[in-house]
């Protein structure tokens, strides 16, 4: 069983006041989110985040307390004091910090670090418990000089989903497992087709002729090239049962999609199981060879703080006309054809130096938040554009919060699904 803790900073800067007031031998007791998912090696992945709800007891209340089972919650305390204090309470997860400092434990006889704590702000803090057993060799020789171990240690230690391995996603895929990370999930319902091949990589003609789609073609060619990374390969659309379940249980999301139902479903997993999300763009606009745009855009989604929605990046009359489409396409048409609604895009130029730009600055954006470099601080930056007519890139600085959204931050597992009823129950 693999697990791992999330909260975001403001959270934890909020424990971090009332654990600085608290009286002496207390402790604070707040409710959790869960999630599990099993993969297909039979490998389990268990994830706690972190809701809140502070309550400050005495370890002595805390130990007399009758706990709802179907409830779970985290003990906070200093380190030095978990020790002490701990015992066997199945659902709970027990946390320590100091000084801004978190690491968190499960109890299996005794105080066992989860595998991953993760504190998601406008950067990433990662906290492995694998790092003990990291080994330096060539294959990432390159990486560490640049970055230095302690970041291919957070890389190796890392499950990263990627919602779309077509034109952006699969260069995104590429770069991810070549930078060593432990796991990707690739999510993607479709084939690979003769006007693919000149964007996806790795891509080639028997793929058409077999109608290989393209997330179980991207693993049959990563897997073939014998490098440590697990490639878990979804061929469904991100609202599959499997999709949702396994991508609930990665530490980072990348958004490769051009729907806006796909990118809603992304942004709320990412806010229901406090996961970062990276969603790339690429906008080309070109009248028979006369370009008019060709821009890039990179976000970086601070899970309970602005949504794609807030961010415009799509609307409530695109997904409604996405949902249509689905649901009825007669009626689509016909509401099409009377201008009642806007008609999603059926097909977009597509180049793949434009896409391999775009790539690159998702997974740029991904260092830079785990291992800051650039003078320009994080805490500024929540958009990355690029304008390709000029050429300048641009940077946004974070918006107000999506405080519909973020009343479910954290909330994990729930009945319905990120509480939409047309997803129902998803089991493992």
């Amino acid at each position: 069983m693999e697990r791992s803790f999330r909260i975001t900073q403001k959270q934890l800067d909020n424990l971090g006041s009332l654990m600085a007031s608290k009286a002496t031998g207390s402790v604070i007791l707040a409710s959790c989110g869960r999630g599990r998912a099993v993969f297909p090696d039979a490998t389990e992945r268990e994830s706690w985040s972190y809701i809140g709800g502070e309550k400050e007891l005495e370890v002595s209340d805390l130990k007399a307390m009758s706990f709802d089972g179907k409830l779970s919650y985290c003990v906070v305390a200093q380190p030095d004091e978990l020790s002490e204090i701990a015992f066997d309470f199945p659902n709970c997860i027990w946390v320590g910090i100091s000084f801004n400092r978190v690491t968190a434990f499960y109890w299996n006889g005794s105080l066992v670090s989860v595998d991953i704590c993760e504190v998601v702000g406008h950067s990433i803090n990662i906290i492995s418990a694998s790092e003990e057993s990291y080994s330096a060799n060539d294959f990432n020789i390159r990486t560490r000089q640049t970055f230095g171990r302690g970041t291919t240690e957070v890389l190796s230690s890392l499950t990263i989903g990627v919602a779309g391995a077509s034109g952006t996603g699969s260069i995104v895929a590429e770069q991810l497992f070549r930078l060593g990370v432990k796991r990707l999930i690739l999510v993607d319902d479709d084939s690979v087709e003769e006007v693919n091949l000149g964007r996806i990589l790795n891509a080639g003609r028997t793929d058409v002729l077999l109608r290989k789609n393209k997330a179980e073609m991207l693993k049959e060619k990563f897997d073939a090239m014998g490098l440590e990374c697990e490639i878990i390969a979804v061929p469904s659309t991100i609202t599959g049962r499997k999709a949702l379940r396994y991508l609930s249980q990665c530490d980072v999301l990348f958004g490769c999609l051009d729907s806006a139902d796909g990118r809603m479903q992304l942004n709320r997993i990412g806010t229901f199981y406090t996961i970062p999300v990276i969603d790339i763009g690429v906008k080309l606009v070109s009248d028979r060879g006369e370009l008019s745009e060709i821009s890039t855009a990179v976000r970086y989604i601070v899970p309970g703080e602005a949504s794609l929605l807030s961010l415009g990046v799509y609307s409530t009359e695109q997904l409604q006309s996405e949902s249509l489409r689905r649901a009825d396409p007669v009626a689509y048409r016909d509401r099409l054809k009377e201008k009642y609604i806007i008609g999603a895009q059926e097909s977009a130029p597509a180049v793949i130096s434009i896409n391999m730009l775009a790539s690159s600055c998702g997974v740029i954006e991904l260092l830079n938040r785990i291992h800051s470099f650039r003078d320009t601080p994080n805490k500024d930056v929540e958009i990355i554009s690029c304008n390709l007519l000029e050429p300048y890139f641009n940077v946004a600085p974070p918006s107000e919060p999506d405080t519909a959204l973020a009343k479910y931050l954290g909330r994990g597992d729930c009945i319905p699904f990120l509480d939409m009823p047309s997803l129902g129950e998803i089991p493992l």
